[in-house]
């Protein structure tokens, strides 16, 4: 599409500290509740029931993310893989024979750290490490349950290995021919983030088209009416081909370089881009200042994104160029049909697709498995293949036109093929990776098992529910006596003359304004501690308290409390948080009980140096 023109679609995850979009995390599963937790249990559990293993690797509920985010990468393996470090691996945290590595660490932390609101510091790291080792202690017991030879954690791992494959080969590639950008590039990319520009285009998939298009401007056709004409995105033709305003980094480098020498209202020459061939416009541009000496962080995150752009470029056009060099046919009648197949199992909600597209890659469609979508260089690509790789593409191509997944499906295959003749899939690097990754899988499936035993019913839920009522207040009804004054200096004055010893019931019959309770000593009655100031302030006092002044829209008010009764919601207007508290608390009494009776965190021995230093 032509509104584009940002690379990032187009380059496969070149990075492995960071998710990209066209290989995202597989997400293991929903996790229920058990009383029984022991390995033993789990094993008679196993052996009793044999049936839907993927059960236990579906979506998790948003309280095992705390947990799993630290390892939970995907940073897949094959299952003769145990979790042992490598030799040449710095140990950061130790149990017995159980450890984890510094490059575990680093990779889980950075990404955790990013999702928490917690402050790094050395106490969160070295909690962090703690928490590592227990899902590896819990994955190992699972190990000595066989729950790493599982069809479906199998598959997995098979499928996200060439994941790793693929993005060990582009690194391997591509890396060494990028060179470390000079003090002169860092400056001007830096000069360079100080101005943006507002720019219209035009576009055509190829030099003619975009040539053609020149010759009309040049015969004095308007920018934005042939824009409006032309344009194949129909909301930027809608736009006259704006593109809105765009900054250093917004665009691929050679689309950069050119609007970076352009002035306002100039038109540009054609320019070639991952996309394919523009003109630019340049309507307008904001230009800021920065004097003095510049801040030594700007420089270097500067020349960190001006390396990885030009990795990411020179990527994508390498990628390009080694799916171009096959013969591609594809068969439309058969992807109509494969649609037809998937589009009933798709779920209307985004965040029950993953488990959905997991299990069509475990057990895809019968009728339609066997079916010849494509030919590479006549070679067959079949439906199932197609299938296989559904987790690991952009949901947005999964739709009526099913031509751009197909070819995403093909690109990995021919990456992570390319990878494997190298024996990418078997270096030190991607093994150290999967290691990891395996325990993940395995510590899902013991998470899932250990609590699938116990029911989300509404007796389980409300037995939760009586148990803990106590957290779950709607409002507290405070019984009160209150003296009602004019001004400020006459409440204050009269409390401290209360609290000095005047019998506070004798000065409400002599002193308040409010008649209604003059005879009842100044009761007002159980006062909710949603109802006004008086209320809310008598909710934060003790039985017996004595308070004042208090500004209401009456007056000011000399309070004393009596007994406090919490008014608590009921099950049913908050049985959705009640749900989620439930599985939070299930989830982390069966976390503990998989873990070894012997274990203690105090225990493990944690590096704290090497923690310190990890991100040097």
């Amino acid at each position: 599409m032509a509104r584009s023109i940002v690379p990032s679609v187009h380059v496969c995850n070149v990075n492995p500290e960071k998710q990209h979009t066209a290989f995202p995390a597989s997400e293991p599963g929903s996790i229920r509740p058990s009383e029984s937790c022991s390995a033993a249990s789990i094993l008679h559990q196993v052996q009793e029931d044999n049936k839907g293993t993927t059960n236990y690797l579906c979506t998790l509920n948003r309280y095992t993310l705390f947990f799993l985010s630290l390892v939970l990468q995907p940073l897949l393996t094959t299952t003769i893989l145990k979790a042992q470090p490598f030799p040449w691996e710095q140990v950061v945290a130790t149990w017995e024979n159980h450890s984890i590595t510094l490059a575990d660490f680093k990779q889980s932390y950075f990404h955790y750290w990013q999702s928490t609101e917690q402050p790094d510091s050395p106490e969160l790291r070295a909690q962090v490490a703690r928490e590592m080792l227990e899902q590896r202690i819990i994955a190992n017991q699972g190990r000595t349950l066989e729950i790493d030879r599982w069809s479906a954690i199998q598959k997995r791992l098979d499928r996200d290995v060439g994941l790793f494959t693929r993005t060990k080969y582009v690194e391997e590639e591509i890396r060494p021919r990028i060179q470390e950008p000079s003090d002169e590039e860092i400056e001007r990319a830096v000069s360079m983030q100080q101005q943006r520009y507002y720019v219209r285009q035009l576009f055509s998939l190829t030099k003619e088209g975009i040539d053609s298009l020149d010759a009309r401007l040049t015969a004095g056709e308007d920018f934005v009416e042939l824009a409006s004409s032309t344009l194949p995105d129909p909301s930027l033709a809608r736009n006259g081909g704006a593109l809105g305003w765009l900054a250093w980094g917004d665009t691929d480098l050679p689309v950069e370089n050119a609007l970076y020498q352009m002035k306002d209202g100039d038109i540009s020459d054609p320019v070639e881009s991952l996309m394919g061939w523009h003109i630019f416009r340049i309507d307008s541009l904001e230009q800021t200042y920065q004097f003095g000496r510049r801040d030594q962080k700007i420089i270097e995150d500067t020349r960190a994104q001006l390396f990885n752009r030009r990795f990411d470029y020179e990527a994508a056009i390498h990628i390009r160029e080694l799916v171009w060099a096959h013969d591609l046919a594809m068969d439309t009648r058969i992807l109509r049909s494969v649609w037809q197949s998937l589009a009933p199992l798709l779920p209307n909600q985004v965040d029950q697709l993953p488990p959905v597209l997991d299990q069509l890659a475990e057990t895809p469609p019968i009728d339609i498995a066997n079916e010849v979508v494509a030919y590479v260089d006549g070679n067959p690509f079949y439906a199932r293949q197609f299938f296989d790789a559904l987790p690991n593409l952009p949901r947005g191509y999964l739709g009526p036109n099913l031509k751009q997944a197909v070819e995403i499906a093909i690109r990995d295959s021919l990456l992570t093929e390319r990878g494997q003749e190298k024996n990418y899939h078997v270096s030190d690097d991607v093994l150290s990776k999967a290691k990891r990754a395996e325990d993940t899988y395995i510590f899902t499936a013991m998470m899932q098992m250990a609590t699938d035993s116990v029911r989300n019913t509404s007796s389980d839920l409300q037995k939760f529910y009586d148990q803990n009522q106590r957290f779950y207040i709607k409002h507290t009804e405070t019984e009160v006596w209150e003296i009602l004054l004019a001004n400020p200096d006459s409440a204050l004055a009269l409390t401290k003359a209360i609290h000095a010893g005047l019998d506070f019931k004798q000065m409400a019959r002599e002193n308040t304004l409010r008649d209604s309770v003059r005879t009842s000593d100044g009761y007002l009655g159980f006062i909710k501690s949603t109802a006004g100031p008086v209320g809310e302030r008598a909710a934060t006092l003790l039985p017996g308290a004595l308070y004042g002044p208090i500004e209401n829209e009456d007056g000011y008010s000399v309070i004393q409390t009596g007994i406090k009764v919490p008014v608590y919601y009921s099950l049913e207007e908050i049985l959705p948080r009640v749900r989620q508290d439930y599985e939070q608390a299930l989830f982390a009494n069966a976390y503990q009980k998989l873990l070894p009776s012997n274990y203690n965190p105090k225990d493990v021995l944690v590096e704290t140096g090497l923690l310190k230093n990890a991100f040097d």
